[in-house]
């Protein structure tokens, strides 16, 4: 008989600190563009201020021209991996179509196709308007139900674990040279910016799932939100829990074994670091210029709190005139996917993502002061 030890652990990251809410792909993309240029940047600068001879004009510019000339440059480059970031990020959600995601990238061949889905024909044999057909059939076949010897290398499933692998945010003190996932982001954040970002995974809340079309074998819908932080003059706490996990005495009468484990963090508050310093405040206006991102809440926010984020706005009435259209195409968002309108449903999204969150975003006052929790749990079973 198979006896099962289930085997946990889990890392809970908490805190009160001072952030902004950004667009992950955005702020992914943007942060590509400035690790292209950092070295023509750096040069830039050092020329600035070590610069000598009657030639060296740059020395003679203020530091403010300096960063206006800096921004500049910046912007002018086109954000080249922003379409990568966001076909990944529709993947992660659910938010793709069957035949987005064959757009030539995964190299399959026609014919090869159709042998697999129709060993009873050979292709070469077929009319070209049977084959067409045929080939259509193929490719929605494969899309919505690839076989398992080449699930793993569907563009859907590769785009999932890259999205997963590209945010991956190690501990520095545990990896202090590693360069993989977020690591390269994060010593640009901190090094340049004096701020950090906090990505968190989570689940679509029930009321948007119906806006996504999750197309294929994998229909999980799943997000990822991200707040740029502070990093000191903060309160975070870390706390790492492992071991077995307890079976209760009385299983379930449904033949469900049930096992339970509890864990408890606290942690003491100095009021004097919660301070917003004007320095402080000018770190995120110094990541918006330069890097060109703006402050950007998540749809799954808004949709948990109709009423959004408050306090400290210059003109309530415009922030509530920009809720209630942005509530407004989340509806009509819903009745597209419900109608199957996909192009329409498309283009209601595209407004959201790129007109009325950043409109709402901008009327708000930031940074706010951010209560954040984030666990990742895992749970191995083990047979003997």
């Amino acid at each position: 008989m198979n006896a099962y030890d289930p085997v946990f652990s889990s890392r809970t990251s908490t805190g009160i600190t001072w952030g902004m809410p950004v667009s992950i792909v955005t702020l992914g993309a943007s942060l590509d563009r400035f690790a292209k240029l950092l070295p023509q940047l750096q040069t830039l600068r050092l020329c600035h201020r070590y610069g000598k001879g009657d030639d060296v004009h740059l020395t003679k510019l203020p530091n403010e021209l300096l960063d206006m000339v800096i921004n500049e440059l910046c912007h002018v480059e086109a954000l080249t991996t922003l379409p990568e970031w966001e076909r990944e990020l529709k993947c992660f959600e659910g938010n793709c179509t069957a035949m987005s995601h064959f757009e030539g990238h995964d190299g399959l061949d026609p014919n090869d196709l159709l042998l697999q889905y129709f060993e009873h024909e050979d292709p070469s044999l077929l009319p070209d308007d049977v084959k067409k057909m045929r080939l259509h059939e193929a490719l929605l076949a494969y899309q919505w139900h690839p076989p398992t010897s080449v699930r793993e290398s569907h563009p859907h499933y590769r785009r999932k674990m890259q999205w997963k692998r590209r945010l991956t945010q190690y501990d520095p003190s545990t990896w202090p040279v590693i360069q993989l996932g977020f690591s390269k982001y994060d010593q640009i954040l901190k090094t340049h910016f004096g701020l950090e970002a906090f990505i968190a995974h989570r689940k679509v809340p029930d009321e948007l799932r119906s806006t996504f079309p999750r197309a294929g074998w994998d229909s999980s819908c799943n997000t990822t939100v991200c707040y740029l932080t502070l990093t000191e003059g903060t309160i975070k706490q870390d706390a790492d829990d492992d071991g077995f996990l307890a079976e209760e005495p009385v299983s379930s009468p449904s033949g469900w074994k049930k096992y339970s484990n509890s864990s408890f963090m606290t942690c003491y508050m100095d009021p004097d670091l919660l301070k917003l310093t004007n320095n402080q405040k000018l770190r995120f206006k110094h990541v918006q210029s330069v890097l060109g991102i703006g402050p950007q809440l998540h749809i799954t926010r808004l949709t948990r709190n109709k009423s959004g984020e408050g306090g400290g706005q210059s003109d309530e009435s415009a922030l509530e005139a920009a809720k209630t259209k942005l509530n407004d195409a989340i509806n009509r968002l819903k009745a597209s996917r419900v109608h199957g309108a996909r192009h329409a449903a498309d283009a209601v999204l595209e407004e959201i993502e790129n007109v009325l969150l950043p409109e709402v975003s901008a009327l708000m006052e930031w940074p706010k002061l951010l209560n954040i929790a984030k666990t990742t749990f895992d749970l191995r079973v083990r047979r003997y």
